[in-house]
This record gives C-alpha cells, sequence and structure tokens, in this order.
C-alpha cells in the first residue's frame, strides 16, 4: 500500500458494533469527536442575503464503507474506532 505525502491511515481496528443498538454512547467514540479531526471557522448562510455566521466545524478524517443500501460502516483513519449506522428506520 503506498501512501500520499501528509496521508496516515491507523492500522488499529477497535470495532465498536452498530450505533443504532447503543443503550449509551461509548467512550471511545465520545473521545473520538473530541480528540481526531481538525477544526475551522466556516461561513453559514441562512436563506436571507446577508444573514449568515460564523461557525466552527469539525471535520473528521473517516472513511465510509456502503454495506447496503442503508447500512455503512465507518472507520477512523486516527484512533482506529469501527462502527457502523443503519439508516434504514
Amino acid at each position: 500500500m503506498s501512501l500520499k505525502a501528509n496521508e496516515f491511515v491507523s492500522f488499529t481496528r477497535i470495532d465498536l458494533g452498530t450505533a443504532n443498538g447503543w443503550q449509551e454512547t461509548p467512550e471511545l467514540f465520545l473521545k473520538h469527536n473530541e480528540n481526531c479531526g481538525t477544526e475551522q471557522v466556516t461561513t453559514i448562510f441562512h436563506g436571507a442575503p446577508g444573514d449568515s455566521t460564523q461557525e466552527v466545524v469539525r471535520s473528521y478524517p473517516v472513511t465510509r464503507k456502503n454495506l447496503g443500501r442503508c447500512h455503512n460502516e465507518y472507520h477512523c483513519k486516527e484512533c482506529g474506532i469501527v462502527y457502523r449506522v443503519d439508516s434504514s428506520g
């Protein structure tokens, strides 16, 4: 496997299961939300001209693998957690 410059891939896989089935949010998922990714300031437009706000957003280095029509698996490249989301309802 060849990596591009500034590309990091976590070879660790910590499977947290399917998010829809969590009774409580796993501690590792909370740590992922706090520590992984990067924050940046962006302008959010609210429809009307001149109606915008500056907000901090966070983007995560996560890959998504489609497992089916409404079933996806997410893998964080930084911390290695893996979880699935079934949005079929």
